[in-house]
């Protein structure tokens, strides 16, 4: 005779149940929380992205105007007169949900004068960019000379800020005292050629590059900010002497910020314009 064993499934207890449902809720929670974060970043970095993209535009847009007066933009955007300043601009709108606010201003280390004086600004030294014969001759302050150099440094240094220039046969450097930390690099009527200018700074104080050139000139200054604290306002217009008594130069500062939510995006730039 066969005997046959049965065995009963035991259920489980409320107890068990409930230390079953806690452990699970225990791991659900960190889960959860961790995916609610990572869809929240990944939103923040689409819309920090989108605003940068808006906000080159718009800067590009403004850079464009040959004038600076109240204005819509073609995106909607406002640009208004500030009612402190008739020199001042602000920069206000929304363009699909992002916030635009920004301003324009005439640049403080700027000082408008007539074209037909040289020092715009008080500075250490001048680099003149004139034309001799075929080529092109680099002065400084109307002393040093070299002829087509292939590559400009401006280094800023404690003891001085140093000018090296090179061509194909031969380097030259000079040194000038920094007491103002600026340097304005003018290009003469009918030059022309490409200057990569690189310039670094080592010191506390911030450097200033002012590039000038006359409309017939076909001189193109690329000021590359190799380290410090370094403003430069490259290809500044000069006029021609019939118009310069009513023609001024100026430097106006411009920023804006594109922002929704926490994310936003900040860009700076300037704009030189005759007045």
């Amino acid at each position: 005779m066969k005997f046959f064993r049965v065995y009963k499934k035991k259920a489980l207890t409320l107890i068990e149940v409930v230390i079953s449902l806690a452990i699970l809720f225990i791991i659900m929670i960190p889960v959860s929380t961790m995916t609610i974060q990572t869809i929240k970043m990944n939103k923040q970095a689409e819309d920090k992205q989108q605003a940068t993209i808006i906000a080159q535009k718009l800067m590009e847009e403004v850079k464009s105007l040959t004038k600076y007066t109240n204005r819509m933009l073609e995106d909607g955007v406002n640009i208004q007169e500030d009612e402190n300043s008739s020199l001042d601009y602000k920069i206000t709108g929304e363009i699909e949900g992002f916030r635009v606010e920004g301003t324009i201003k005439p640049s403080v280390d700027y000082k408008s004068k007539n074209i037909d004086e040289t020092s715009k600004v008080e500075v250490d030294g001048t680099v003149k960019i004139k034309k001799e014969g075929f080529n092109n001759i680099i002065y400084v302050d109307e002393i040093f000379a070299i002829g087509n150099p292939s590559e400009f440094y401006i280094n800023k240094k404690d003891t001085g800020t140093e000018l090296i220039f090179k061509n194909s046969t031969s380097t030259v450097n000079k040194t000038i005292p920094s007491t103002k930390s600026v340097v304005e690099i003018i290009a003469e009527k009918d030059t022309s050629n490409q200057y990569n200018i690189r310039v670094s700074n080592v010191t506390n104080e911030t450097l200033k590059v002012y590039c000038y050139k006359y409309n017939n000139s076909t001189v193109e200054f690329n000021v590359i900010n190799e380290k410090g604290k370094v403003v430069y306002y490259d290809n500044l217009i000069k006029q021609e002497p019939s118009i310069e008594g009513s023609t001024l130069n100026r430097v106006y500062d411009i920023y804006i910020k594109v922002a929704k939510g926490d994310s936003f995006y900040e860009i700076k730039s300037n704009k030189a314009m005759g007045r």
